[in-house]
């Protein structure tokens, strides 16, 4: 997160941007024409975002500018091989907002965040705005091939997400454990049901072994604790 010089006017500090509470900042103290560049690099991307045409990912970030003069804020975008290209930039003091991008390709690149308070020069002293600065409170980026999670999203009940690891036959994925588990016996596995994924079986019916569904087995229980077995009037 270098501090980078103009005319070498002078930078408060090699670290550039600085933690602050719930935020980083381009600090204080540079010289007004001095450029503070902060770099995140990701490996690449994972394969498209299902649902969404082109998509790969998304960079979102959250941001403001305190600026009396007319201070300049770049986004940049390097891909390998390709070059670097501004995708967006904002001038002057701007209250704090959201910005997202979406990423078209699947490779190895870099995004930029470059802050200048202004390119004109005012004599000796270069520090005509000490205190303006850019702020970032959140970066994340989405789908990477290297990178975790800000937060997980369960997989749904049945889904053919390829990013889902189905559960084998006759079993569910129970959302308070994220394990798969089997319906119990007497039960079978229906995930349209309102009453699912485990729906009982009808009286005088039990689940199969798959507990994909539910069969008689000939025997009958009254309420007496008589078992009958019925099998010989099977057709």
């Amino acid at each position: 997160m270098p501090c980078a010089l103009l005319n070498l006017r002078g930078c408060a500090s090699t670290r550039g941007w600085e933690l602050a509470g719930d935020h980083i900042h381009s600090g204080v103290g540079n010289a007004d024409d001095a450029y503070l560049v902060l770099a995140l690099r990701t490996e690449g991307f994972r394969d498209q975002v299902p649902g969404a045409p082109g998509e790969f990912g998304r960079i979102t970030f959250v941001f403001d500018t305190a600026c009396t003069s007319g201070c300049q804020l770049f986004f940049m975008q390097e891909i390998e091989g390709r070059g670097t290209k501004v995708i967006e930039s904002w001038s002057g003091a701007q209250s704090k907002q959201q910005y997202s991008f979406v990423i078209s390709a699947q490779d190895a690149m870099t995004f930029t965040w470059a802050f200048q308070k202004t390119d004109e020069v005012f004599g000796e002293n270069q520090q005509n705005f000490p205190t303006d600065m850019a702020r970032i409170y959140m970066i994340n980026v989405t789908n990477t091939v290297d990178g975790g999670a800000s937060s997980c999203t369960a997989c749904p009940q049945g889904s053919e997400n390829a990013r889902c690891i189905p559960c084998k036959k006759g079993f569910f994925a129970n959302p308070d454990t994220n394990t798969c588990e089997q319906c119990p016996r007497g039960t079978y596995l229906n995930f349209g049901a309102a009453d699912g994924p485990c729906v009982p079986c009808s009286e005088g019916t039990t689940s199969n072994e798959d507990r994909t569904a539910c069969f008689s087995d000939c025997t009958y229980t009254d309420e007496n604790g008589h078992k009958f077995d019925l099998s010989g009037l099977k057709g």
